[in-house]
């Protein structure tokens, strides 16, 4: 019996409005990306495109639904045209998904029409009671490097969200905006794996609790210098438990080092940053939090490591590239901007580095361009010379000449 769940990246890069959709073609480019053509097919990758999936097939291309998700240079990117089609009239509200699912697939689709600065169409509005303690929750997802402070047997603690800093997905948490429901609710929220609740907690949470800028480790703040406090998990991986044993080898390490939680916002405003709506979350009651994979944010490939992971295929070193390139150069703008606003330009020491990053990519642009020539698929001389051949006989046959072909 399928078991649906509400899946989706919220936090993707989205295209131009004027980008084409094509429904069966996207998809078909990112079950390849997920490589679904091969024997180890990622479901997690394909999940990030769709808005729902049946968890008991993920292996399936038929356990996913409503795509909205393409791959554009590489890169897995949110299209607006997609979203549009999810909204209408044949889209969420139509689909054979459970009424749960729908529900928690609208909130994901709010949010890109938020991200896009959209008016929601009535179609996927939610319909909720006026009263705080009938409100239905919209659970969303976000992902951030894991900043290990400790680890003590089975006992790890770190840092899995900041605040302060405005994410990809244009969202800022404050300090306090977990406190309170970190203390009303804290026995409910569990530890898991990917976020999956068909299976009990991987770890039991020790403590959960907001800490200030003072309490963060130094990544955290070369990750996000304008952070002014995170949450902090303190949990313990089972014993006699293979699952939550391999998690935990993975991470001390270091093969997993991303985390993420579900999340309801209960309060939030808008407020213009840069130039740019950002989302400021002032209450936040979270659900679980989960070791995964990897992030769903694309910036964040370049910040779990300096380097690209050992065994990685050549398809996911190219994104790997072309993810952290966007990164620096997101975070590069970041700076210059926030030195504009105090009156100030870019130090000459990073001035240098920007400017070294630039010829360098000038001369690895030449470099791969000449590799790109030098393996151009070439005719072969033979084959070359038995067509030239066939096409004088087809000549001298036209012109009346009687020379076989």
């Amino acid at each position: 019996m399928p078991e649906w769940r509400a899946t989706g990246d919220t936090e993707l890069p989205v295209a131009p409005d004027e980008t084409a959709w094509d429904a069966a073609e996207a998809a078909r480019r990112v079950f390849t990306w997920a490589g679904f053509e091969t024997d180890n097919p990622d479901s997690e990758r394909a999940a990030r495109a769709f808005f729902a999936q049946d968890a008991e097939a993920p292996e399936l291309r038929g356990s996913y639904k409503l795509g909205f998700a393409d791959i554009i240079d590489g890169v897995l990117t949110a299209v607006p045209r997609g979203i549009f089609a999810v909204a209408g009239g044949r889209g969420v509200n139509q689909a054979d998904l459970p009424e749960d699912v729908k529900t928690q697939i609208k909130s994901r689709v709010r949010r890109y029409y938020e991200r896009m600065e959209r008016e929601t169409p009535e179609s996927i509005k939610s319909i909720e009671d006026a009263s705080p303690s009938h409100r239905t929750p919209q659970i969303e997802y976000k992902r951030f490097p894991s900043f290990v402070k400790n680890i003590n047997g089975r006992v790890v603690t770190g840092v899995f969200a900041v605040h302060g800093n405005v994410d990809d997905g244009g969202d800022m948490s404050v300090n306090g905006s977990f406190a309170k429901r970190l203390q009303n609710g804290r026995r409910r929220i569990r530890f898991l794996w990917n976020h999956n609740s068909q299976n009990p907690p991987i770890a039991t949470i020790l403590d959960v609790r907001e800490i200030d800028r003072s309490e963060l480790p130094p990544r955290v703040l070369d990750y996000a210098p304008d952070a002014t406090g995170g949450v902090q998990v303190t949990r313990e991986y089972y014993e006699n438990n293979p699952l939550a044993s391999w998690v935990l080898e993975a991470i001390r390490k270091g093969d997993i080092d991303e985390m993420s939680y579900a999340f309801d916002v209960h309060k939030f405003d808008v407020q213009e940053r840069d130039g740019k709506r950002v989302r400021v979350l002032q209450d936040v009651e979270i659900f679980d939090i989960s070791d995964v994979n990897w992030g769903l944010n694309p910036a964040t490939a370049g910040v779990k490591s300096a380097f690209p992971e050992a065994g990685m295929t050549f398809v996911d070193h190219s994104e790997w590239v072309v993810s952290t390139v966007r990164g620096y150069l997101a975070r590069a703008e970041e700076r210059a901007a926030f030195r504009a606003k105090e009156g100030r330009v870019l130090s000459a020491a990073n001035r240098e580095r920007i400017g070294n990053l630039v010829n360098l990519l000038a001369e690895v642009q030449a470099d791969l361009q000449d590799l790109l020539d030098a393996t151009a698929p070439r005719a072969n001389p033979d084959d070359v010379q038995k067509q030239y051949a066939r096409f004088q006989a087809i000549v001298a046959r036209l012109n009346g000449v009687p020379i076989g072909v």
